[in-house]
């Protein structure tokens, strides 16, 4: 009896191994997704089992998969008439996009976010300072900023603006700063340009105590005319203690 029951588990294990091979064959990206489910759980217990070095690994093994089903994937699309009508629509949809944005950005050279939408290979930081630089003439060229106080070597001053302010200019009015005394970080990559600067001309500073100070540098800034509006020292807890932020826009 033991005889036939072996046998008998044989058969059963070899219909259902020839079920789901014909099944496989009838049904294969329903196939494949189970199957790919089932290779993944194994792949996981054998990590937690064997110790296995994940970052060493299984990394790399992962990315073969990735391309392996990029390419399943890229396969399969190529297949599909659907899906082929579909990107050709898209690709015609978001050609058809740039062309109207790259007209309107023509139209309207100072709009900074319609310019970096029309340049897509170039960096949005370069075309906003490009916009800037295109739309504005140079402004009137520096007077001699007041000597910093003693207190300023205390201070890291760092510089934040926005609109129509060209880089080189920020970059020569922080260079005059520091020949004055004070201690300004960044100068060489012409301060951040961000758009929370918008509509701001202030030195912000952390202290009460740190008023006097950041009254200073606001006069000496003022009387570089970089920007028409006046600089004011404003009190923000934002600011990091031993620290003055120059915020300007134009």
């Amino acid at each position: 009896m033991a005889d036939l029951g072996d046998g008998t588990d044989s058969t059963t294990q070899r219909g259902t191994f020839q079920w789901l091979a014909r099944w496989s064959q009838s049904h294969p990206r329903e196939a494949a997704l189970i199957f790919g489910g089932m290779a993944a759980f194994i792949a996981v217990a054998a990590v937690g089992i064997f110790g296995i070095d994940t970052e060493a690994r299984i990394r790399p093994a992962l990315y073969l998969v990735f391309v392996g089903v990029l390419v399943a994937i890229v396969t399969a699309m190529l297949h599909d008439p659907w899906i082929m009508n579909l990107l050709k629509w898209s690709v015609l949809f978001v050609c058809i996009a740039w062309v109207l944005v790259f007209a309107f950005s023509k139209l309207n050279p100072q709009s900074q976010g319609l310019a970096c939408f029309a340049n897509l290979l170039i960096d949005c930081r370069t075309t906003a300072d490009t916009v800037a630089e295109r739309a504005n003439p140079p402004p009137p060229t520096p007077i001699k900023t007041e000597v910093a106080p003693p207190a300023a070597t205390n201070y890291d001053v760092f510089f934040q603006f926005a609109g129509a302010i060209d880089r080189s200019d920020v970059r020569s009015v922080m260079k005059k700063i520091g020949d004055a005394g004070w201690k300004v970080e960044g100068v060489d990559g012409g301060g951040q340009r961000t758009p929370s600067a918008a509509n701001t001309a202030a030195v912000r500073y952390r202290d009460q105590s740190d008023d006097p100070t950041a009254r200073t540098l606001a006069d000496s800034l003022n009387a570089t005319k970089l920007i028409s509006r006046s600089i004011k020292p404003e009190r923000n807890d934002g600011v990091a203690k031993g620290t003055l932020e120059v915020w300007i826009s134009r």
